[in-house]
């Protein structure tokens, strides 16, 4: 698929131009997530995706870290079919993104742990809303990009694996009608991606 393509020779890059730098050190991360829309009226992270590319990091002291990532990571939502829970109708929001996060990470020597906190910011790739009946519309159509929060922590196995659970959540709509969401607390409007990713990460 293009959007492949097109991301494999940005990561290839991002990795070249990054390896020239000598207090930066790199490498490549793979994986997948969970995710969910909040407000498509659907719940559940129940559409699953991949997340690959490549990361700098450099330590700014003993205790923290900076680091930027350019990664491609697909999101969305779903909703399949379970009669037993009265659910007889499927929905599924597919949203692939080109995303580069930037990060603060704070080092626990003791336990291997980097905790971490950061923005985001991404470029639509391809977007597809179906049903059971075939392509239809839910909340797009969406805006070609994305800001987003994240939070998360790595766990160091050895010197050049290590691996990340992170949360991260839309600051923006992310569809370009803005629907209002109603809650137990409050009223907002928009579609926001709400997404759990795991990740392995190799330090090249």
């Amino acid at each position: 698929m293009n959007f492949v393509r097109f991301s494999c020779v940005i990561l290839l890059s991002f990795l070249t131009t990054v390896s020239v730098g000598q207090d930066f050190k790199g490498g490549i991360k793979a994986g997948f997530n969970l995710s969910q829309i909040d407000g498509d009226k659907l719940s559940g992270y129940h559409k699953g995706g991949l997340i690959f590319g490549a990361y700098v990091n450099r330590k700014l002291s003993s205790t923290l870290n900076w680091q930027m990532e350019m990664i491609y990571i697909g999101k969305g939502s779903k909703k399949g079919i379970n009669p037993d829970k009265n659910q007889f109708y499927y929905r599924r929001i597919s949203v692939d993104y080109i995303e580069i996060p930037v990060l603060l990470q704070f080092w626990a020597d003791k336990i291997k742990t980097n905790f971490e906190l950061g923005l985001s910011f991404a470029t639509l790739i391809s977007s597809k809303e179906e049903d059971g009946f075939g392509e239809t519309t839910f909340i797009g159509p969406f805006r070609p990009f994305e800001f987003g929060s994240l939070v998360g922590l790595n766990y160091a196995f050895t010197d050049q694996w290590s691996g990340t659970a992170r949360l991260t959540y839309s600051l923006s709509p992310i569809a370009v009608e803005n629907k209002v969401l109603f809650t137990v607390w409050n009223r907002y409007g928009g579609s926001y991606n709400n997404v759990l990713e795991f990740t392995l990460n190799y330090k090249i």
